[in-house]
């Protein structure tokens, strides 16, 4: 038994084969890897473990495994430590975690299949990382910076585990904290849309672009899709017809190319928009509000949600803000340079993906808006901020009327 952590020079072909020769003897060389800690804390853990079996292991080991072994990351990502640690450090821990059986056999390749294989053997992919028994404990808790709580419960459950730490952006912390807890607890159809939503947004975004407040809200999104498909599938109503408010309010808003917004639960809501194309940039143009809930014409009573959504969809997209204008039809007569929203210096243009307060920004473009074209009596009056507004935006691919409908329905289902 090595007294320091080990890797193999060359790596172990990935084939039951190769594996089981391993197991049963046949000698291959090692050396010391940069940084190599000692093993005595690290078998000493395993000593703490007892009898214990299966899942149990993973639960008892994530935290003095990580802690035991004190490597840097370019040290970890080497698949030569790990199937060191697993074929020559302690494969008796290996075989009574997947299996249970004791003694392990006399003869490991009497029993060994690929997937058997795999829990001994590790290659340079994160499926490979994955599927290694202890590399995949000292990533996730990696991957938590060492909060091992969470560690823990995203290894307990390894539908939930794959979901986030066999696609690249479990590599990324911020990423990793989102899913876990975002999808904990959730099933797995709904977990699958939900990671398949966030991996469709990354398509536009770069990933270390978003918070994790962002990806919540991708995740967020791509749950409550999934819920409203299954709910659809099963025949329950869960929206109200195209062209009128979702919270039980007649409403005159929208027209007859605009889209009614969607919240995260499917329902519709009172907040109308559409978007035109104009060379390189997109434009959304968000109708303005205007009376109240009971009275005469009520017209797009939910324009902060509206926007507030909007705004989290556009940021899942990619997309930057390039410019804010107002867009009520008296002002569109006038010269562009007079309907311009005005921010700090500096401001515009902002990628969406980057704004860790949504609400704010929203509030700020509501603000700003009021004030473009009304003279000082007006300024220092209330109301008013509630203004048709066109977002002008670049970064988002696709048509006109595709884009329309992804920002509407949120993600699909």
């Amino acid at each position: 038994m090595s007294s320091e952590l080990r890797r193999f020079v060359s790596s172990v072909p990935q084939r039951p084969d190769a594996i089981a020769a391993v197991l049963n003897g046949r000698s291959v060389e090692t050396e010391r890897p940069p940084g190599s800690p000692p093993l005595e804390e690290f078998y000493a853990a395993i000593t703490q473990l007892g009898a214990a079996t299966g899942p149990a292991i993973d639960q008892g080991l994530v935290e003095p495994l990580h802690r035991a072994l004190p490597m840097s990351q370019r040290v970890a990502a080497d698949p030569r430590v790990w199937q060191w640690l697993a074929l020559k450090g302690c494969p008796e821990l290996v075989w009574r975690r997947w299996w249970r059986a004791s003694p392990p056999p006399s003869d490991w390749g009497d029993t060994f299949t690929v997937d058997r294989a795999a829990r001994f053997g590790c290659s340079a992919t994160l499926n490979g990382v994955s599927r290694n028994t202890f590399a995949r404990l000292w990533w996730v808790a990696e991957a938590f910076d060492g909060d091992y709580d969470r560690a823990r419960r995203a290894i307990a459950n390894q539908d939930l585990f794959q979901a986030i730490f066999e696609r690249g952006y479990g590599l990324y912390k911020p990423a990793a904290r989102a899913c876990l807890a975002e999808l904990e607890g959730e099933g797995e159809k709904p977990v699958r849309d939900a990671v398949k939503w966030l991996q469709f947004c990354l398509g536009t975004a770069t990933l270390q672009a978003l918070d994790e407040e962002a990806i919540r809200v991708i995740l967020r999104e791509g749950l409550q899709a999934s819920k409203v498909a299954q709910l659809g599938a099963r025949g329950v109503g869960t929206t109200t017809p195209v062209g009128g408010g979702g919270r039980g309010k007649a409403s005159s808003g929208g027209g007859p190319r605009a889209s009614a917004v969607r919240a995260a639960d499917g329902s519709q809501i009172d907040a109308h928009f559409r978007i035109e194309a104009d060379g390189p940039t997109l434009e959304l143009r968000y109708e303005s509000s205007g009376g109240r809930s009971g009275g005469p014409n009520p017209r797009n009573l939910d324009y902060r949600d509206g926007m507030n959504i909007l705004l989290a969809r556009l940021a899942g997209l990619g997309a930057i803000l390039e410019e804010v204008l107002v867009d009520s039809e008296p002002m569109r007569k006038k010269p562009r340079v007079e309907r311009r929203v005005h921010f700090e210096r500096g401001r515009l243009p902002l990628v969406l993906a980057d704004v860790t307060d949504i609400d704010a920004l929203r509030s700020s473009i509501m603000t700003r808006a009021r004030m473009v074209g009304q003279d000082a009596d007006r300024r220092a009056q209330g109301g008013g901020s509630s203004r048709a507004l066109c977002l002008v935006l670049s970064g988002v691919s696709g048509t006109a009327s595709g884009i329309q409908e992804a920002l509407a329905l949120g993600p699909a289902g």
